[in-house]
């Protein structure tokens, strides 16, 4: 069955039209999406139009991207204003962001935000006038809000579906639009490949991100080329440790591997056989005592 959001051609513009129904249907959301924003009591009352000039009928799809026209605008009808750009693929263009801005202020809006949001922050430095958001930024906020919006979970699902789905069609090649947020399969939600992989992908990520691991986990060292496990029970991949080489295959050093299956997590840290004498004789010289005391240490953290 096709999604209420999947509105339009583009990935990018289903993705914002999913966000602004969202809005659109929820008032408190919306206000309370405008306060994280602009850090400021919204206006008492606002509006919000998709692919459109406040005042103005909607475009086509085709038409408004020839105009240039911003993603959304959320307005008070008076002097306040709020527009939103956003990106996947393409990268944010800092006359795109100018033009809207001017565009705003040829209208009479006095007070004038853009938001531009994208997978990853831009190089070049913003406008004072331009407030960036990430993607897992969006989606942060959003799942703080969907303990009491159905929108705001309706949206949270839609990019999780999105973010199993793009990749796959050679969409969202870098980055990612969710993060980790917990592994919660259950009766109700069981588990599936598609989903495993997702949450395979944003663990390894945030692990390699992490500043705790910093000096153990190389982390632009890659994992596996591919995840596969389509018909099998679970899902794996695997992190290099630092100070290894990371041009000899993983099967020949320490490595931490992860795997998500139906029933259970779990992360090992595997020694293989073909490893070099040093690892062994330095697991050896341990002793039993010293290697259970290590093991300790390791179930502790």
């Amino acid at each position: 069955m096709r999604n209420i959001f999947d509105q339009y051609s583009q990935p990018e513009n289903r993705l914002t039209h999913a966000i602004v129904s969202a809005l659109g249907e929820d008032t408190r959301l919306l206000r309370k999406f405008v306060k994280w924003i602009t850090e400021a009591t919204p206006p008492k009352r606002l509006k919000i139009v998709e692919q459109q000039l406040p005042g103005e009928y909607e475009l086509a799809e085709m038409d408004y991207e020839k105009k240039g026209l911003p993603d959304a605008w959320i307005h008070d009808n008076d002097e306040w204003s709020l527009l939103i750009e956003s990106k996947v693929a393409a990268p944010l263009s800092l006359d795109q962001l100018e033009r809207h801005y001017s565009t705003a202020k040829k209208r009479g809006f006095e007070n004038v935000t853009v938001l531009a949001i994208d997978v990853s922050a831009p190089k070049k430095k913003l406008p004072d006038y331009v407030v960036f958001r990430s993607w897992r930024e969006i989606y942060s906020w959003l799942s703080r809000q969907s303990m009491w919006s159905d929108w705001a979970l309706r949206t949270l699902r839609y990019m999780e579906v999105a973010e199993r789905k793009w990749p796959a069609e050679g969409y969202l090649k870098e980055g990612t639009l969710t993060e980790f947020a917990g592994i919660r399969f259950d009766e109700n939600d069981p588990y599936s490949y598609p989903e495993g992989k997702r949450l395979l992908r944003l663990m390894t990520g945030e692990l390699r991100r992490h500043p705790d691991l910093k000096g153990v986990i190389d982390a632009k060292a890659a994992g596996r080329k591919a995840i596969t496990g389509k018909r099998k029970s679970g899902v794996w991949d695997f992190l290099r440790l630092k100070k290894l080489d990371s041009s000899v295959t993983h099967t020949k050093h320490p490595h931490l591997t992860l795997s998500i299956e139906k029933e259970m997590v779990s992360v090992c840290l595997i020694i293989p056989s073909p490893a070099e004498p040093r690892v062994r004789r330095s697991m050896i010289d341990l002793g039993e005592d010293g290697f259970f005391e290590v093991m300790g240490e390791v179930n502790k953290n």
